[in-house]
């Protein structure tokens, strides 16, 4: 595991929590941070995602 997929563990993690202790808790505050934590955690996919494909190299003949 990355560490980009990793921090996107932890901040799905961590989004999951905010959201349902805000939730109980009716504080607004708490959603807010899910919904941030929630974006922090897409970013971290993408960026992990778009690593992960590296470009292919070419050995410069096709195949036949």
């Amino acid at each position: 595991m990355t560490g980009l997929m990793g921090g996107s563990l932890v901040a799905i993690i961590g989004a999951a929590l905010a959201l349902v202790l805000g939730w109980t808790s009716t504080d607004q505050a708490l959603l807010f941070v899910s919904i941030g934590a929630s974006s922090v955690a897409a970013v971290c996919m993408a960026l992990a995602y778009s690593s992960s494909r590296a470009p292919v190299k070419s050995s410069g003949s096709p195949l036949r």
